[in-house]
């Protein structure tokens, strides 16, 4: 599995991540882009909850890269 089109363009506006930033990601880097995920996505989580909406797109795309092994970065 790699990247969606929606995953690559989080990461390039988030994080101003590009495809060869991420391709070339140690396992620690990952991680850290991963653990900022989880805060957006738990951010993301607690404001549709307060305004009882749907999660955003962007805490739908920051739960599947929190969930996307490395491995699956290539």
């Amino acid at each position: 599995m790699s990247l969606s089109a929606a995953q690559k363009k989080f990461l390039s506006e988030i994080f101003s991540l590009s495809e060869s930033n991420f391709k070339t990601m140690t396992k620690d880097e990952w991680h850290k882009v991963k653990m900022e995920c989880m805060v957006i996505e738990g951010k993301e989580y607690e404001k549709a909850e307060k305004n009882n909406t749907e999660v955003s797109h962007k805490g739908k795309i920051a739960e599947q890269l929190v969930d996307l092994a490395y491995s699956d970065l290539f």
